[in-house]
């Protein structure tokens, strides 16, 4: 055998095991025993997974003194973790992606018919936190204002903290959404998927990266049971853990939800021991220490 057919030869003699190794045993009787409706309907759920991640990165939030003062006022630097965002546009048609029809380009307008500045979906913590500063919302959504205010009320010795106390704390603190593209509005539509999604976790260690928080506090269980096996710890169970992220050691803590609070969730006298236990300071809006810093 010579020339052209020679040269073929030679090229299947290279080729055909690697061709063969690729179709495997297993992978061939899969695919064989796979049904086309069964095949479809995989490429399906596979689909709306990837709709249901979507594309959006929620940016951090970060108080203005966080950087200067945050660990100089609490004695460390707290970043508060929530599990998700709502969003009243979240449908599993699109998800959280440009397939919908709000995507950034949501605005949010009051009762009185005040435009506040355009929400871009990145932003949607950092919007959330400026909503809360300025106290600004319908009537009939400030329900999730008092979750706030319930718990950084905790960060005071005092019982009864005002809204500028309430609000120089969140200068001095990191906030994010462990949960990357938003959920349905309802609790109730919360998915597995979208909590167990690897890009969560990686976006959790460039906020730790970049930040350098000393102390999480995770606001309820979901976010927390995700991260605890991420992070290699065996027993959840404790509420404060020891763990590395992003290349920084840090300390998680876990609460109940403060939505909670009241109805059997947040304890005030367990949650000061908590934050006692791994060098958060209390503050008392009176003392000299306070208000120098809101000087400053």
């Amino acid at each position: 055998m010579y020339g052209p057919a020679k040269k073929g030869m030679r090229l299947w003699a290279h080729f055909l095991p690697r061709l063969v190794q690729g179709f495997s045993r297993a992978s061939l009787e899969t695919r064989w025993k796979m049904s086309p409706s069964s095949f479809a309907a995989n490429e399906t759920r596979a689909q709306e997974e990837k709709k249901l991640q979507g594309g959006v990165l929620f940016d951090p939030y970060v108080g203005r003194d966080y950087e200067r003062h945050g660990a100089k006022l609490l004695g460390r630097r707290v970043m508060v973790v929530g599990a998700s965002h709502y969003c009243e546009h979240f449908t599993l048609g699109h998800g959280c992606s440009k397939g919908c029809p709000f995507y950034g380009k949501y605005r949010f307008r009051d009762n009185d018919d005040r435009w506040f500045f355009g929400k871009k979906c990145e932003r949607f913590t950092k919007v959330v936190v400026e909503r809360y500063r300025q106290w600004f919302g319908e009537r009939n959504e400030r329900y999730w204002f008092r979750t706030f205010s319930r718990f950084y009320n905790l960060f005071f010795s005092g019982d009864k903290p005002s809204h500028e106390d309430r609000v120089w704390i969140l200068d001095h603190v990191a906030c994010t959404e462990y949960v990357q593209g938003a959920e349905g509005k309802d609790s109730k539509a919360n998915d597995a998927r979208a909590m167990s999604a690897d890009r969560n976790f990686t976006e959790l260690e460039k906020s730790v990266s970049l930040l350098k928080p000393d102390v999480l506090i995770f606001w309820g269980p979901r976010a927390w049971r995700e991260v605890c096996r991420r992070c290699g710890i065996k027993d959840a169970t404790p509420d404060i853990q020891c763990a590395t992220l992003g290349g920084r050691r840090v300390t998680l803590v876990r609460i109940p939800h403060p939505s909670a609070y009241g109805r059997g969730g947040i304890d005030r006298e367990y949650f000061h021991n908590q934050l006692e236990d791994v060098g958060v300071h209390l503050v008392e809006c009176g003392n000299t220490r306070c208000q120098e810093t809101k000087k400053r």
